[in-house]
């Protein structure tokens, strides 16, 4: 008898309810993770949801080597980027010289 229920437990088919449940739990920041890891590696979970789980973490792990490895690749491109859009957001200066005062008679014409 336990090992029937063992095979319906695995070879159940998970329902489009239980599916979407799983993607807006997926949604969640945080909460991802922790049901990621505990559909992963809990042996009492459906064969379909842990390889699915499973799936999902290897994707993820492959994102973020590809994301490090183009960081390191465009390293000098990033920094130099970050410091010309720096120089962009800076105060403007202006040459004071260059700057032309009003003189004594423009005052005098605006009273």
């Amino acid at each position: 008898m336990k090992h029937l229920k063992h095979c319906q437990r695995e070879h159940s088919l998970i329902t489009i309810g239980r599916w979407f449940g799983m993607f807006l739990l997926l949604t969640i920041p945080l909460v991802n993770v922790f049901f990621l890891i505990k559909w992963a590696f809990v042996q009492k979970i459906s064969r379909t949801r842990r390889n699915f789980a499973i799936a999902v973490i290897v994707y993820l792990f492959a994102l973020i080597l590809i994301g490090v490895i183009l960081m390191i690749t465009f390293k000098i491109d990033l920094v130099k980027t970050c410091d010309s859009f720096k120089q962009s957001l800076s105060p403007i200066e202006y040459d004071i010289e260059k700057i032309a005062l009003p003189d004594e008679n423009f005052k005098e014409a605006q009273l």
